[in-house]
């Protein structure tokens, strides 16, 4: 009588540890669900605040009601956007004013309707300018220049180790296929001209001292306090720049 009641206390008890464990999972599983819940709205809220955050800065960056372009201040061409900030934002600055106008930026999502109604009659006053002067698939060019730049920026190989021979203030121009290192020893803006050292990347030759010309037309888009920035590449006779001239071609020295 005894063993049996120590046998059905063993069953109770194991019984009790199942319904425990089993209670457990169920917990576990709620908490899973509660989690990816929580999860999921954070991400929601997280995505929200961030998009009202670009809204903020993009507005400190570009004041829609300041630059805004009106009728009679027709001289200042800018191209507005709102929506998520595209992630060549920074090349569609540069490639606009290589054509000639200023892009303001993604200005956000949190706008209000009447702003929204302000930066599309913008738009369109712009793109009838543009329109005009570059031609009516100037969007396309434009985007296809910051593809270019972009695709450039993240494909273009780092510059390989310096030579011994190689000024320190050299910098490196090239590609996928081969660069040169080049040092600018002198400028002339009145003249439009450089004078450059261009070596050798593999032995540090010095290939070539030369005063180069510039040519480019029209070359409001050469900075000349910051020419490096702007030097592209040598192919061994001219010296090309990032820098597109009216025609449409690259501006370079020769």
């Amino acid at each position: 009588m005894q063993a049996t009641k120590m046998i059905l206390t063993l069953v109770v008890l194991i019984e009790v540890s199942h319904l425990l464990q089993l209670q457990a999972a169920l917990s576990a599983i709620k908490m899973k669900i509660t989690l990816t819940r929580l999860f999921t709205f954070l991400l929601t809220i997280t995505l929200l605040f961030s998009c009202s955050l670009d809204n903020k800065k993009s507005c400190t960056k570009v004041s829609i009601k300041n630059n805004m372009m009106q009728k009679n201040q027709p001289s200042k061409i800018l191209w507005l956007k709102y929506g998520m900030t595209p992630p060549n934002e920074e090349e569609l600055i540069i490639a606009a004013r290589k054509l000639g106008f200023e892009y303001g930026g993604s200005l956000g999502c949190s706008l209000k309707s009447s702003t929204i109604d302000s930066i599309n009659k913008n738009n369109k006053m712009v793109d009838s300018i543009l329109t005009k002067t570059i031609g009516k698939e100037w969007r396309i060019k434009w985007e296809h220049i910051a593809d270019s730049l972009f695709f450039l920026k993240n494909q273009r190989p780092q510059a390989p180790k310096k030579m011994a021979n190689i000024p320190a203030g050299a910098f490196w121009i090239g590609g996928v296929d081969g660069g040169n290192w080049c040092l600018i020893n002198n400028i002339n803006t009145k003249a439009k001209t450089v004078n450059l050292r261009i070596y050798n990347d593999f032995n540090g030759k010095l290939l070539m001292n030369k005063n180069f010309k510039l040519n480019c037309n029209p070359d409001v888009g050469i900075n000349w306090n910051n020419l490096k920035e702007q030097i592209d590449y040598f192919d061994g006779q001219l010296v090309y720049l990032s820098v597109l001239g009216a025609d449409g071609n690259y501006c370079y020295f020769e």
